[in-house]
């Protein structure tokens, strides 16, 4: 019996439930493709890796509806990547100002959000995010690391389907753990922090 080869053989793409839900809710928003410019502002190019394969033919971001436009005129997502250097200051706010309004920044990786290895240098200017979504390393915090995203991601799931808390309210009822509770309270205050 010879050996069956799988590179480079097409498959066909299969999408869970909830990626199946969330194309459905961006179409709906956007009714067509999101288009994302890229800003590099500096860094150790991690996220430049990462960005470039998920547009690669492999992960194929564009099936999702997302591509990658040349100008930041054509955007409606403009992502960040790197410690903003001084040198990189006045590209990235050009960048900005060039993008049409409604304009959602994402600042993307260790370099973007916190400075990563060169948080400390002098030629980074400290712009702090204006929102950081810290819930799951919150949860990973209070619940150790893996059952900490299991909790995450259920209560995101819940509040997706029902933001009235009502299936969370069930799902705490019928754990019966206090301990869950708890953890599920002090996710609530950081998720209540997020929008105030």
């Amino acid at each position: 019996m010879s050996p069956v080869l799988t590179q480079h053989v097409s498959q066909p793409i299969t999408l869970d439930e909830q990626t199946q839900k969330m194309k459905r809710h961006l179409l709906q928003d956007i009714r067509r493709s999101a288009y994302v410019y890229r800003v590099d502002c500096g860094g150790c190019n991690a996220c430049e890796i990462e960005i470039f394969a998920a547009i690669t033919p492999v992960f194929d971001a564009e099936r999702f509806g997302i591509k990658v436009v040349s100008s930041p005129r054509h955007a409606d997502i403009l992502l960040f990547t790197g410690a903003v250097t001084r040198a990189m200051r006045m590209p990235a706010l050009r960048a900005y100002e060039s993008a049409p309004d409604h304009k959602i920044c994402v600042s993307y990786g260790a370099c973007g959000v916190g400075g990563g290895i060169f948080h400390d240098l002098y030629s980074v200017w400290e712009i702090p995010p204006s929102q950081r979504i810290a819930i799951e390393r919150e949860a990973r915090r209070l619940a150790g690391y893996r059952q900490g995203r299991e909790i995450c991601d259920r209560l995101l799931r819940h509040l997706s389907d029902d933001p009235t808390g009502n299936r969370v309210n069930t799902w705490l009822r019928d754990a019966d753990d206090p301990r869950l509770n708890s953890i599920v309270q002090q996710l609530f205050r950081v998720l209540r922090g997020l929008h105030d």
